[in-house]
């Protein structure tokens, strides 16, 4: 069922029995043409288990189907709750939720949900996996012109859209920001909006960043900064690192470099290492590392 049919339907109505059938679980519900927000009230503890089984009842007797989403999924193993275990009883007990889990760092993300572990609370279950991988040039430019700025009403020209694509280099999450920044509020010149998504991702870049590297972010900044500057060897990055950092050992050179690319920071092609994010060069590139 499309949103604007459940809408269409009654869906403010029927959203407010939801409301009602978690007794307070949440404060209020808003649909728009947008999507629909949630927001739970302000409690020290919530019983997910208890609050996922009442919106189960609730689409049983209402013949529907909830779906819910967790973005940038990988940042829930930070949390004490044990979501994995929980996503697991939900799998098992309740029919008519559908989850959703998303994620930019596929390989901390997997290591998070232990898919593949014998011991883990979801393994066996039934996962349908999705990767999103940078368009080529012919997909983002089509994205941008089809996808986007013909349904808006936006003339742009082709020297814009190969800007966008060099700069931005297919990858799909701030090809969709520099579309929002050119056609929503605030309606951004191509310069400003494109100068925008670099501004505004390096600091969400570094955000993310400094919640991943904490423990040794010195050395990992250290990397990051050595591959940005064009260095890509082993023998390269490590002097570089020692530099900067001081002595470090292969094995914990090793150690940290392997985590970047789990994180989708760094990638490695044939026995060179490429920053894979043209957004995460330009942050590292001014982050402090001492």
């Amino acid at each position: 069922m499309g949103l604007g049919e459940f809408v269409g339907r009654g869906g403010e109505r029927l959203w407010e029995s939801l409301k009602d059938a978690l007794r307070g679980g949440i404060s209020w519900v808003r649909v728009g043409a947008g999507g629909i927000e949630v927001r739970l009230t302000r409690r020290s503890r919530i019983d997910l288990a208890g609050l996922f089984n009442a919106i189960d009842e609730w689409c049983w007797r209402n013949s529907t189907r909830f779906i819910l989403v967790f973005d940038e999924a990988q940042y829930m193993r930070f949390s004490n709750v044990r979501y994995d275990g929980v996503l697991a009883w939900a799998y098992d007990n309740l029919s008519n939720i559908t989850f959703i889990v998303t994620g930019s760092e596929v390989g901390v993300l997997r290591d998070f949900l232990r898919i593949d572990d014998p011991e883990a609370p979801l393994y066996g279950r039934y996962i349908r996996e999705i990767y999103v991988d940078r368009f080529s040039r012919e997909v983002s430019l089509d994205f941008l012109r089809r996808g986007g700025f013909a349904e808006l009403g936006i003339d742009v020209n082709e020297g814009e859209l190969d800007e966008v694509y060099e700069k931005l280099d297919g990858i799909v999450g701030w090809l969709t920001l520099y579309g929002y920044l050119r056609g929503g509020i605030d309606k951004l010149s191509h310069r400003e909006a494109l100068d925008r998504v670099f501004s505004d991702g390096v600091k969400l870049v570094l955000s993310e960043l400094d919640a991943v590297i904490k423990p040794s972010r010195a050395r990992y900044l250290a990397i990051l900064n050595a591959v940005a500057r064009g260095l890509s060897t082993w023998s390269e990055i490590r002097r570089y690192v020692e530099v900067r950092t001081g002595e470090v050992s292969d094995a914990v050179l090793s150690r940290l470099m392997k985590n970047l690319i789990r994180y989708g920071y760094l990638s490695k092609v044939n026995d060179t290492y490429v920053i894979p994010d043209p957004v995460v060069a330009r942050a590292v590139m001014d982050a402090r590392i001492g």
